[in-house]
């Protein structure tokens, strides 16, 4: 499945450069692409919770109905196929064309080296680093919220799907935030500002159900005011993402100006390999995490020591603010402004129109 995934996921994103070199124009793009991406992620999430991991007579909790998994992993597929087979159509009406010159076919040493020259571009290592940390959140955080929401929230089926719900609004503000930063601020700016925002919300309950100041659970208020802070959370966590992966754009012709040559491949797989990897890694840290509280196998809502959920909870806030704070960290030293990438677009233009021929 990864296999797969990586070779669809992989042109898709690099064909953005090619698209447009344009600073503000490529986080817009950027943007779409996660809305409908998240849109179609939050339409499972839906489907998951409002259709398919309903209780039942054999399993009073949903989203532990074993009977719903199957359903929705035809659905998914179906989904996934659909969506990917019409993005890849459209997208290849615009940009098939043939190659100015054939591809350079090296050994396997010399490929190598190349991909570690340019590999070692500055502005990427800094993008990489920040990616690492966030996505290890994101894979944390997608994993561990289940176990979150069913026992420490102790959410009924409602909560489930108003989560769902919660997430899509953050994603539609994040496309809004974005395109308000993207021509007032450096994406740099953006996303760090994006990023604190982004985590203050996220430990805003914990800290508040802590302190004896948030609702209790089963009280109405609870559902409303915890959505509302994910939903913020979410809004500028996306935002930051929409803005890194503009950034990662940019570094093409940063590349192009040391090297000679344009690398949207290599640098785009990288990035999606990093991301995986990330995300694999933050999904081990939730069974780490899940260990370490001495959570109880078979274990049912209400039924669970406070003591217990409260190490967890601290325990996944722990290792969210220190990689959070990493993460925020690195894009902080993002080499590239947007008079920098404007200044070098117009410098390869006009080496390329110098290079041509004229009659």
């Amino acid at each position: 499945m990864r296999a797969a995934v990586s070779c669809y996921e992989i042109p898709a994103l690099s064909v953005v450069p090619a698209l447009s070199s344009d600073y503000d124009e490529r986080t817009s793009l950027t943007r779409w692409r996660f809305v409908f991406g998240w849109a179609g992620g939050l339409v499972m999430l839906t489907l998951a919770f409002g259709f398919f991991l309903v209780p039942s007579a054999e399993y009073p909790v949903g989203q532990l109905n074993l009977d719903g998994y199957q359903l929705y992993g035809w659905t998914g597929a179906v989904l996934m196929i659909l969506a990917t087979s019409v993005s890849a159509w459209t997208t290849h009406r615009r940009l098939a064309h043939p190659d100015a010159a054939p591809p350079t076919h090296l050994p396997l040493g010399p490929t190598l080296r190349k991909i570690r020259a340019i590999l070692s571009n500055r502005a990427f290592l800094v993008l990489l680093g920040s990616s690492v940390f966030a996505y290890v959140n994101q894979g944390l955080t997608f994993s561990i919220t289940a176990y979150l929401l069913t026992y420490y929230w102790q959410m009924p089926q409602a909560g489930f799907i108003a989560y769902s719900a919660t997430l899509f609004v953050g994603v539609v503000g994040a496309f809004l935030v974005v395109g308000l930063l993207q021509k007032r601020m450096e994406k740099r700016t953006g996303a760090v500002a994006a990023g604190i925002f982004a985590l203050g919300f996220a430990i805003a309950p914990y800290l508040l159900r802590f302190a004896g100041l948030f609702p209790a659970n089963g009280d109405p208020a609870l559902i409303p005011v915890l959505f509302t802070l994910v939903t913020i959370s979410n809004a500028f966590s996306v935002a930051a993402m929409m803005l890194a992966q503009s950034m990662a754009s940019d570094i093409v012709e940063a590349s192009q100006e040391e090297t000679g040559e344009r690398s949207e491949g290599i640098f785009f797989s990288a990035y999606f390999f990093v991301q995986k990897c990330a995300t694999g890694i933050g999904l081990f840290l939730t069974g780490q995490i899940i260990g370490a509280a001495n959570f109880p196998a078979q274990a049912q809502p209400g039924q669970i020591a406070q003591s217990i959920l409260d190490n967890l909870a601290t325990y996944f806030l722990g290792v969210l603010v220190l990689f959070a704070v990493a993460s925020i960290w690195f894009i902080s030293r993002f080499p590239i402004s947007r008079a920098d990438h404007e200044a070098r677009v117009a410098a390869l233009a006009a080496a390329a129109e110098a290079a041509r021929p004229h009659p």
